[in-house]
């Protein structure tokens, strides 16, 4: 089952935000109607003030209302749901804001006219935000899937505490034994498994991946290509070994070479010119080739075999004159972050948490971005590398790599989006526990990734290479990312009482069931879960 996150974001005009507030509150009656669309999993209503995400002694900027939806399927089906359950309360929302672009001015300003019964659905799905990076914790798991099995692991949870089980089964007579108490009262466990990813989603992900690392590499030696068109492979080859050296030397300098390997930065010097030494070597090689005769000197086999050593050659310094150029935009442009949010702004976001019930949370942020087409196309390149890596390694309803030090279990759904034109970030979030654990928990398992989605922020701690420190200095990241927040309105959550480790532990239970028949280590595995 493929599943959509989306968000709107429209400008409030006048910088009154009270009217847009007021119309979400009026909204907040239909919760239960809203969480009974069957394709819907979380969604939220909030407000971002002229304040959110200016750093102290910034300009104010247009307040947003902001509106996110995580489904099941395409958006479109959903929009019209939301209207029919939402009517005019939804329009008279609208109403409170303004369209966020000039080509959908003429059918916004259709649907907010008096009296108007112009349908709601499609201006929705025109203004709808392309998320940046998105997470979906309970990825393939549709809505109907998590209500079947969370009915099913409470029957089986009664059915064991019944005392009706027979004495001395081992694991797997208990399955054979339940899965026959279980058919009767879910027949949905004789069809046939359907996977939570498709193979063609997950190969999807995979070529996604292998094209942007092809399309970097060729990115980073197009430079060295042309300039070999002018001197030669034996020229460029040169330059790119001067170039290298020059930018390690330079970020050598500034005793800010980074580590790699857990080699030490002197000895990281060495490191890359051997590394560049190689690469020319390989480019040799082949030319050397073509010179005895093994390839025919100046045709295609020729061209294209300098070319391959040329691009081997130039990705290393390809990618130092990359660091030093945002080590460089680093240290100019670093902002010291807040001491200290706004008190009053933290006390109405702690009341709002304090609040909730147990279950899940919701986060929602948004920051100012750098300026300029440096951090623009930076930016662009983090989510990216984010989102790639979020969409191979969240599989299994996790975030993180195998060792489970480095496993995030808290986050259904997350995603960031460009706002205003791109000159914003925004962040929402669903999560379990509590916003401060929650934080904790990225600062400690996935820092790096924060700070590689995050520090093109302004006022954001100071970062190095997008990777280090920034995130990691806790205290200084949990005051930026209080003073970017807001009070969701309206949090409407599918399921709230189940965590993301519930939904993937019954998943697990229901498709041992689901199976005919089970080996008995793969069934003591299975009943670990009961």
């Amino acid at each position: 089952m493929r599943q959509t996150t989306t968000s709107l974001a429209l400008p409030i005009p006048a910088f009154d935000s009270h009217l847009a507030e007021a119309r979400i509150d009026a909204i907040a009656a239909s919760q239960a109607a809203i969480a009974a669309i069957p394709c819907l999993h979380f969604f939220s209503l909030q407000v971002f003030g002229p304040a959110a995400g200016v750093p102290a002694g910034g300009d104010a900027v247009t307040p947003l209302c902001v509106l996110e939806a995580n489904i099941d399927g395409p958006p479109g089906p959903f929009w019209a749901k939301l209207e029919a359950v939402l009517g005019e309360d939804l329009r008279n929302l609208l109403r409170a804001c303004r369209s966020p672009a000039r080509d959908i001015d003429p059918l916004y300003a259709a649907v907010i006219a008096p009296f108007s019964a112009v349908p709601i659905a499609p201006l929705l799905a025109r203004c709808a935000l392309r998320p940046a990076a998105v997470h979906r914790g309970n990825r393939g798991l549709s809505r109907l899937r998590i209500n079947r099995h969370d009915a099913l692991f409470g029957d089986v949870q009664t059915t064991l505490a019944s005392g009706q089980m027979p004495a001395g089964l081992d694991a797997a007579g208990l399955r054979g034994w339940l899965r026959t108490q279980m058919l009767p009262r879910h027949p949905w466990l004789d069809d046939s498994w359907e996977p939570r990813i498709a193979f063609a989603d997950c190969a999807r992900d995979w070529l996604r991946a292998a094209l942007f690392l092809l399309a970097n590499v060729a990115a980073m030696a197009l430079p060295w290509w042309c300039l070999s068109l002018w001197l030669g492979f034996g020229g460029a080859a040169v330059a790119v070994l001067l170039t290298g050296a020059a930018a390690t030397m330079w970020l050598q300098d500034i005793g800010d070479l980074p580590p790699l390997f857990g080699l030490q930065p002197i000895k990281n010097l060495w490191f890359y010119v051997a590394m560049l030494h190689l690469a020319a070597a390989a480019w040799l090689l082949w030319h050397g080739s073509a010179a005895h005769g093994a390839v025919a000197p100046g045709g295609v086999r020729h061209f294209l075999a300098g070319a391959a050593g040329l691009a081997l050659a130039a990705f290393a310094p390809g990618g130092l004159v990359l660091l030093a150029a945002l080590r460089w935009h680093e240290r100019r442009l670093d902002i010291p972050p807040d001491a200290q949010p706004d008190p009053a702004h933290v006390r109405a976001l702690q009341s709002w948490e304090d609040s909730r019930p147990d279950g899940a949370d919701h986060m929602a942020s948004v920051v100012l971005l750098k300026p300029g087409l440096f951090w623009a196309l930076i930016l662009r390149l983090g989510f990216t590398i984010v989102d790639i890596f979020v969409q191979i390694t969240g599989k299994g309803g996790y975030l993180g790599l195998v060792p489970a030090n480095f496993i995030m279990r808290t986050i259904h759904f997350a995603h960031w989006a460009y706002v205003d034109r791109g000159q914003r970030l925004m962040f929402l979030s669903n999560f379990d526990g509590s916003w401060e654990n929650y934080l904790d928990d990225f600062i400690d398992k996935e820092h790096s990734g924060l700070t590689l989605a995050w520090s093109c922020g302004l006022g954001f701690p100071p970062a190095r290479y997008l990777q280090l420190d920034g995130a990691s200095k806790g205290r200084q990241f949990k005051a930026w990312a209080r003073q970017s927040m807001t009070v969701t309105r309206l949090h409407v959550a599918a399921y709230p009482a189940l965590t993301v480790n519930q939904i993937v532990r019954q998943a697990r239970l229901a498709k041992g069931l689901a199976a005919p028949r089970m080996g008995k280590a793969m069934a003591a595995h299975w009943a670990k879960d009961l």
